[in-house]
């Protein structure tokens, strides 16, 4: 019988992994989700993490995708797309749940709310399947679609090229009924933070499209390829990150210190591998004298 719970936040962890980073990204999500969370940790390190985390927290679910000692390659784009849909489908098959939560090993969350709120959004408008960091950053600046653009562009024209047919067959496939849902070529919603509806969830998964090998030759991340999925199906993606909604999401490191993230009321931050001249460590250690005990 699937396990219930209101939220599933799941957390891929690849190799290089630094395991105390991970064990605190850990310990705010147990803090700040809703008390029936669950965690799913999918093990794609090939270090054994997973075993060393369901020693330290027994409350989270490990799920090992590459074991201690297989190649430990790491990617974001090409299989990793397939690592996703597996997750994905384990989830949904495995779990019943409300909204699937997308967390990263540098993201954290300091405030609660995020998952309550999004499960009150997507109820009150179930055309919307994901939200997330979407168009306009939490600092007011427009998110730029076009060097994602461009690689969808080039990549869609591949079928001259027998090793790459399949992939822009692939990407033909989903870009017509995306474009007639209202599709702008190239936009997504950031993968970390992200919250996706159940409904969302099922759908990817039944899609044959979705983590489906053809994909491997992509420059596009799973993020991408899952934005342009969901607008293929009819979904709508909604933005969860302005004014004093719940992500603080940058790509590369934050932009705003820890105290005025957690001041402003934000719940789930990423990139902390660095703000200004502070290194992951010193970010951490600020977010942790912010949390109440």
């Amino acid at each position: 019988m699937p396990t219930s719970c209101s939220s599933l936040i799941i957390l891929p962890v690849g190799p290089g992994t630094h395991l105390p980073f991970l064990l605190d990204t850990l310990d705010t999500i147990q803090r700040f989700s809703l008390p029936d969370h669950k965690i799913l940790l999918a093990d794609d390190s090939a270090e054994g993490l997973g075993e060393t985390v369901r020693a330290k927290m027994p409350r989270v679910d490990v799920w090992v995708l590459r074991a201690k000692g297989e190649d430990a390659t790491r990617t974001v784009t090409g299989k990793f797309v397939e690592t996703i849909a597996k997750i994905v489908r384990h989830a949904v098959e495995n779990y019943s749940f409300e909204v699937m939560v997308r967390m990263d090993a540098d993201a954290l969350m300091c405030n609660s709310g995020a998952d309550e709120k999004a499960i009150a959004l997507f109820k009150t408008n179930p055309k919307v399947g994901q939200l997330g960091s979407y168009r306009v950053r939490c600092d007011g600046q427009p998110r730029d679609f076009t060097r994602n653009a461009e690689i969808l562009k080039k990549e869609i024209g591949f079928q001259v090229l027998p090793a790459k047919r399949a992939l822009a067959d692939s990407l033909n496939q989903l870009l017509k009924p995306a474009l007639a849902n209202g599709y702008e070529m190239g936009e997504n919603i950031n993968a970390p933070g992200s919250i996706t509806s159940r409904e969302a969830c099922e759908k990817l998964a039944a899609h044959p499209l979705f983590g489906d090998a053809s994909f491997r030759a992509t420059r596009l991340g799973d993020d991408h390829l899952n934005s342009l999925l969901l607008r293929a199906l009819g979904f709508e993606l909604g933005d969860f990150a302005t004014g004093d909604l719940p992500l603080g999401v940058w790509l590369r490191k934050i932009e705003w210190s820890p105290e005025e993230l957690v001041a402003r009321g934000k719940c789930i931050v990423h990139s902390i591998r660095g703000y200004q001249s502070d290194d992951e460590a010193k970010v951490r250690d600020r977010f942790r004298m912010l949390r109440p005990e």
